[in-house]
């Protein structure tokens, strides 16, 4: 049998219904969070204290411009961020990364409103602001711009990487299954979205370091127009040559990683003051503390996560071979999503369904149970975050220190 559109029948026997938005337009889309909440109440605890998490950035940003423009930073990083997400998402030519619904989705039904705001807004505004701990002066060498640049991809790195570990194990998003560019992962995550995070983040340093005293417009401004094109830059020079020759995508992801950790070690040993600002430090450790939680508390919940959203086209027939062209003709893929692709090595099953899906863009998937390998993978990165974080704080105490 086959499931209708909206509806599904799980193998206890159970009828689920996904809820009828309170609101639609093609601009915004509102769902009912408590509806959603049965669904999968993982990735609505995670969307509201992202909203949290953005508005405690938002303030920071304006409360805080004696070394820059604060809120030039969190505006460029939404801005840029939104172009990059926009442009990957609903281009036919990449659409390779697909979001389960919030409660409030943009564009469409495509784009959670969390993401844009607590993720690009948020996230990588904490990121270089714990960069920028190291550099109170605006008086910056270029490499120390450059230093700057690379704790920043750093840092949105590490912090990034909890909330994409932990969203992928729970179904808060799905990849396509057979993009070449995201073939290869480590725990669970397609190594080009974790290199193209840090790239990002990186380049949103770098044109902070050269503007923090413009204003907010200018600041935000220049950042949407060219993040979105520096962040390709890294692709060019390491990412796709290592690939190519070697095969090994890791290698450039560690090779940004430990230019990183060489530039945090050479930025917070200088003779330069630092900046220790308890709010910036205060939001991080919150940040690592609440995806902690949330791990803690939903892991064993994973296998009965329910996911009602656009996809990877579904098909009933084997769909092996059947392939694409995408990537303005650059690159092919698999062209539907089919039961005999959906394996062992997938984040997501069927199995929780008595029918199958209806065909289309928009179907139901079932969420599987976190490993131990992953739960230990996500472990070390919330370690890697905590180890970043107090390292960065614990040398700007010893610094004021020693100055006072």
């Amino acid at each position: 049998m086959v499931a209708t559109s909206v509806a599904a029948v799980l193998s206890t026997g159970e009828n689920v219904v996904f809820p009828t938005p309170v609101y639609d337009s093609p601009i915004l889309t509102i769902y009912n969070p408590h509806e959603l909440w049965r669904l999968n109440s993982s990735y609505i605890a995670a969307e509201y204290f992202y909203f949290v998490f953005a508005a405690a950035t938002f303030y920071h940003a304006l409360t805080h411009r004696k070394a820059g423009n604060s809120l030039g930073l969190w505006l460029g990083c939404l801005f840029s961020g939104a172009i990059v997400e926009l442009f990957t998402i609903l281009s036919p030519q990449i659409g390779n990364f697909y979001h389960t619904q919030a409660s409030v989705m943009v564009a469409g039904r495509t784009e959670p409103l969390y993401m844009l705001l607590g993720c690009y807004g948020g996230i990588q505004y904490l990121a270089v602001q714990l960069a920028f701990t190291t550099a109170p002066d605006v008086d910056q060498s270029l490499f120390r711009k450059l230093g700057l640049s690379l704790l920043s991809g750093l840092a949105g790195r590490y912090l990034w990487s909890l909330l994409d570990i932990i969203g992928a194990h729970m179904l808060w998003w799905v990849w396509h299954e057979s993009d070449k560019l995201y073939e290869e992962k480590i725990s669970g995550v397609p190594i080009a979205s974790s290199f193209w995070i840090l790239s990002e983040t990186a380049c949103i340093g770098l044109v902070y370091s050269c503007m923090r005293l413009r204003s907010a417009l200018s600041i935000s401004v220049a950042m949407a127009m060219m993040v979105p094109l520096l962040l390709n830059v890294p692709f060019m020079v390491l990412y796709h040559p290592i690939v190519e020759l070697y095969g090994r995508p890791e290698m450039p992801l560690y090779l940004m990683e430990a230019a990183g950790v060489v530039a945090a070690l050479l930025l917070v040993t200088g003779q330069r003051p630092l900046n220790t600002s308890r709010y910036v430090f205060g939001m991080a450790v919150a940040f690592i503390v609440a995806h902690a939680v949330i791990l803690l508390v939903y892991r064993n919940w994973a296998p009965y996560n329910l996911r009602y959203s656009y996809g990877q086209p579904f098909v009933h027939r084997d769909c092996h071979g059947e392939m694409e062209t995408v990537f303005w003709g650059t690159m092919t893929r698999g062209s539907f999503l089919c039961p005999e692709k959906i394996g062992a090595d997938k984040l997501f099953t069927l199995g929780c369904l008595s029918e199958v899906p209806a065909e289309g863009r928009w179907y139901w998937l079932c969420g599987v149970e976190m490993s131990p390998e992953a739960l230990m993978e996500v472990t070390v990165e919330l370690a890697k975050a905590s180890a970043l974080v107090m390292f960065i704080f614990a040398a700007a105490r010893s610094n004021k220190d020693k100055a006072d």
